[in-house]
């Protein structure tokens, strides 16, 4: 019995004035990581701050952090970093509300490596060090009792 797949529906077109790579986030996510009227708003204003950051983060780098003022030549913060700032918090609030933040996957755990003769003779070295140590106790200090004695 063969299964029945359920026919791929295609996402619904991007919001007018998003940039490019809002457009391509929103056809990659809304086909099935977000649906309902409400997901989408939030997704379509999270996308929207990206995009003010991201021209913000342009005005910055075209002005310099810091502008100065042609009046008083008063140096003051470039007011975009705060645009952009505020943006990115925005957006980032909003992909962890739709459950969208992104923890990737640990790499895969590599083969050890033999190691060198010169590793093998710091590794007997640290080992013989740990068990010199161990056999041998500690000196205790002696007390005024003892020193007086002696």
């Amino acid at each position: 019995m063969s299964e029945l797949k359920q026919p791929e529906t295609a996402p619904p077109p991007a919001p007018a004035g998003l940039s490019e790579r809002s457009c391509a986030l929103w056809q990659e996510l809304t086909r099935d990581r977000i649906q309902g009227v409400g997901r989408l708003l939030l997704f379509e204003e999270a996308l929207r701050a990206l995009d003010k950051a991201e021209a913000a983060r342009a005005l910055v780098k075209r002005e310099g952090i810091t502008i100065r003022t042609e009046s008083t030549g008063a140096v003051h913060a470039n007011p975009a970093v705060g645009i952009e700032k505020d943006a990115v918090r925005l957006a980032v609030k909003i992909f962890e509300t739709l459950g969208l933040d992104y923890n990737p996957p640990p790499p895969p755990p590599k083969e050890p490596r033999p190691l060198s003769q010169y590793e093998q003779l710091l590794t007997e070295l640290s080992t013989g060090e740990e068990v010199l140590a161990a056999a041998v106790p500690p000196k205790r200090k002696r007390t005024r009792k003892e020193k007086v004695n002696a």
